[in-house]
């Protein structure tokens, strides 16, 4: 049985970065250009070039050039997108 103190995470900053307190990321590459906001989480993403609003939630994701708004949830993404708060997008 495997225990969450056995397993690694990598995260890669490009600066210049803006990372909000209490956020969780993981597995991620983040950077360069990108604002990320209060208690938002993010795993196994790239973003680069983008604003991402606070209590957000993005998965598997590929993001350049985009606005996420405040709490959306994002699975499964590859491109460039704007949306609004509180959205709700699964592409897996």
């Amino acid at each position: 049985m495997q225990t969450n103190e056995n397993l690694i995470s990598i995260i890669h900053i490009i600066q210049p970065v803006s990372i909000a307190e209490h956020c969780d990321i993981s597995d991620s590459i983040i950077g360069p250009n990108v604002s990320i906001g209060e208690h938002t989480i993010i795993r196994h993403s790239i973003i680069k070039d983008s604003i991402i609003g606070a209590y957000a939630q993005l998965e598997t994701a590929i993001f350049h050039q985009s606005i996420v708004g405040s709490d959306a949830f994002l699975k499964g993404l590859s491109q460039s997108l704007n949306i609004g708060d509180s959205t709700e997008i699964d592409f897996s």
